[in-house]
């Protein structure tokens, strides 16, 4: 789903489109700027929500997702020295990939 709540109105949509390029850098890529939000979200909560349009229900249960993934790692994988909550998305991502 979505992470970002764009308005409908077209000067609100301006800000959200405004605050999505200055999440990514200008980088032109959704999954960059699905990375960024959530990287954001766990630094500043919800705060991040409202200074990047991103919907809380959402990034919610991105969070919740991403922690079931990590208590459901194999425990071989559990054992490699790091905190499962300190572990970065990026980490993780390359971390299931490498799981198959």
């Amino acid at each position: 789903r979505e992470p970002f709540a764009i308005p409908i109105n077209a000067y609100d949509r301006k800000q959200g489109e405004q605050a999505i390029a200055r999440l990514t850098g200008r980088i032109n890529s959704d999954h960059f700027a699905f990375y960024r939000a959530y990287e954001e979200y766990t630094r500043q909560g919800h705060a991040a929500c409202r200074q990047f349009y991103l919907s809380s229900s959402i990034m919610n249960q991105v969070h919740r997702t991403r922690r079931q993934i990590l208590d459901q790692l194999p425990n071989s994988v559990t054992e490699i020295p790091f905190a499962h909550s300190s572990i970065s998305t990026l980490t993780l991502v390359e971390l299931l990939a490498s799981l198959g």
